[in-house]
């Protein structure tokens, strides 16, 4: 069989040059950025499975050498320009201040944000890096290698005080002080640190539910504290919603979607919940320095409340994590995902188009087709079988994150068919996000960051 694929642009020209494999990984500027495909650009390649057998860099030469014409030669050599003039810029140094505005200080001034088709999204933490404090000086110390690999977003785990380590039971919203990544001040460094390399930052976004700071008079663990001297964020049942399965004595309005269990769920269609939630938003921008979101288990709330949160801020880039199960007959992937990416398309068209979703029906269908069964990877039609099959732009790609692979392991990628993963999501459409720094660069080349 074949594997269709569309026209792809390099970063840099480097790789063009005669050598053949060796020269291929010898190259000092292959980064995350090469064999980007752009979704717009019509069919060129005819791929077979053969393209995919190998480790990562066979499998990048073996694509190259199959683009042969001059035209697709061409337009390889105006890309890698482009990105390379991005880069440079990027690397001079030309620190843009807002004064007065950013943190109530001079800071440097936010990077431009990448166009969609082009941003590569990094996780810039996993289950454990709570454990490594601060966990925000570490990870600043490997900016540079991040901008170095093509990096344009670095998403950031929940910043706010939590009942948890990894920051997923937030409390005190308005604290940062007690995150056990970090506190306050290292995270601005952090983020001033990726702005001067070009990186926006996205915050790790968890408002389905919210931690109780104390109990009521009944038990009930619903009584809030937003972490700062006056009334901000300071709730009581009335914001939690009445038929929470967490029995957390909620006297708002029903849920408007699944409810969580480990925490109360919060009454989205409360107008102070609305407000104040919108207010905190905006000053993790305006005051820490986040440039977009990353809003946790989006299927616990309607999906217009994600729109209403991103019209009032509006973030450079949004994506949620709509987690649902794929189908399966006799406990064996089905071949037919189009209901699981429906529900994905129907979240993304409920927030208006606001926000990116992640490509949850490519991660499962990947990891079985890498295990022989490559028909998968393509629907009746002969287009991706995930949500980059319908909706591509919209569609966050990846191979693993915090909660699938890193020590929880609750649905992880096939090991040894990792970095195959990675060259499929990095050639197909969808913006990729990458949590292993396996990417073959001068500075960076079988390194990881965890």
């Amino acid at each position: 069989m074949t594997i269709q694929c569309i026209s792809i642009s390099f970063s840099v020209p480097s790789v063009s040059k005669p050598g053949g494999l060796q020269a291929w990984k010898g190259s000092k500027h292959k980064d995350w950025q090469l064999l980007r495909l752009r979704a717009k650009a019509c069919d060129k390649l005819q791929l077979t499975s053969a393209h995919w057998v190998g480790d990562r860099n066979t499998c990048l030469f073996k694509i190259w050498s199959k683009i042969s014409t001059h035209t697709i030669r061409s337009s390889v050599l105006v890309s890698a320009k482009k990105d390379a003039e991005r880069f440079h810029h990027h690397s001079e140094n030309e620190v843009h201040v807002r004064p007065e505005i950013h943190g109530r200080k001079t800071r440097p001034g936010r990077p431009e944000p990448a166009s969609p088709p082009d941003h590569i999204l990094f996780q810039g933490f996993n289950w454990e890096s709570h454990s490594k404090h601060s966990w925000y000086t570490d990870l600043k110390g490997k900016v540079c290698d991040l901008a170095i690999a093509g990096i344009t977003d670095v998403w950031l785990p929940p910043p706010s005080q939590s009942v948890d380590k990894q920051g997923y039971l937030p409390s005190q919203l308005y604290n940062l002080d007690q995150s056990f990544y970090g506190n306050e001040t290292e995270l601005k460094d952090l983020i001033d640190e990726l702005h001067e390399h070009g990186i926006c930052c996205i915050a790790d976004i968890v408002i389905n539910h919210r931690s109780g700071w104390r109990q009521d008079s009944a038990g009930h663990w619903n009584i809030f504290e937003g972490g700062t001297p006056d009334k901000r964020l300071d709730w009581g049942p009335w914001a939690v919603v009445d038929n929470d399965i967490y029995d957390s004595g909620g006297k708002g309005h029903h849920d408007s979607g699944e409810s969580y269990g480990a925490a109360p769920d919060l009454d989205h269609t409360s107008k102070q919940v609305q407000d104040e939630l919108t207010d905190w938003l905006n000053w993790l921008k305006a005051e820490i320095g986040f440039d977009g979101w990353r809003f946790d288990f989006v299927k616990g709330y309607a999906p217009t409340y994600t729109q209403l949160y991103c019209e009032r801020t509006n973030p450079t880039f949004a994506v949620g994590e709509l987690w649902t199960s794929l189908s399966y007959v006799n406990g064996r992937l089905a071949g037919n995902q189009n209901f699981h990416r429906q529900q994905l398309c129907d979240w993304i068209d409920g927030t208006n188009a606001c926000s990116c979703a992640f490509d949850f029906t490519t991660k499962g269908i990947l990891q079985a087709a890498l295990q022989g069964e490559h028909w998968r990877l393509r629907d009746d039609h002969g287009k991706p079988s995930g949500l980059i099959g319908w909706y591509p732009q919209k569609a966050v790609t990846f191979v693993d994150n915090h909660d699938t692979g890193s020590t929880q392991r609750h649905w992880n990628f096939p090991d040894e068919k990792v970095l195959l993963g990675y060259v499929y999501i990095i050639t197909h459409p969808g913006m990729p996000c990458v949590r292993d720094i396996c990417a073959p660069t001068i500075k960076m080349k079988h390194m990881h960051l965890f």
